[in-house]
């Protein structure tokens, strides 16, 4: 064999070694790939038999609170949500002050306290972490609240026209700019 013979046998078989490698290596990552996707997939179905978990728990419980099953107030809640009159986000979040709704951020307001109470009971340093967030808290400062988000309207895309710019000759930024 020759000498030009041998060095392209060579490369040809150095070229098939480095092709095995590659198509191994691609294998290993279309396994991981497969792997990944049916973690995805398991992942999906637990979380769509979590929602429809919880629609049927939210579902069951808006049917009691129609019955007054879950006291007057409750009723009258799911009254006026029922009729548009108000939302969950107006609710939770304070911009509704009907009785009603004041009633029941107090009694999700009372469970949450049971709930830490509980937890606190169990953990120590839950415990511990609290009291020094209680005693760094002065009296009179401001009551920590979810920030009161706007509220797209269900019908659009969920952006909202910016505020109307001021007439004084300052520079603004462009009617893109912090809109959603």
């Amino acid at each position: 064999m020759t000498d030009s013979r041998w060095a392209e046998e060579s490369a040809v078989f150095e070229a098939e070694a480095a092709l095995r490698q590659q198509e191994s290596a691609i294998d290993g990552i279309l396994s991981k790939v497969a792997e990944a996707n049916d973690l995805m997939a398991r992942a999906r179905a637990e979380l769509d038999a979590e929602a429809d978990d919880s629609r049927a728990d939210r579902e069951q419980e808006e049917k009691e609170a129609r019955t007054g099953a879950l006291g007057r107030e409750r009723q009258e809640l799911q009254r006026r949500l029922d009729r548009n009159e108000t939302t969950w986000a107006e609710v939770m979040s304070g911009r509704d002050e009907h009785p009603s709704a004041v009633a029941y951020r107090g009694q999700v307001g009372d469970g949450l306290r049971a709930i830490v109470e509980e937890e606190t009971a169990k953990d120590p340093e839950l415990r511990e972490a609290l009291d020094q967030m209680a005693r760094y808290s002065e009296p009179g400062d401001p009551e920590v609240r979810v920030p009161d988000w706007p509220t797209p309207d269900p019908t659009s895309d969920g952006r909202r026209s910016p505020d109307p710019r001021p007439d004084d000759g300052s520079p603004q930024p462009p009617n893109s700019f912090g809109t959603w």
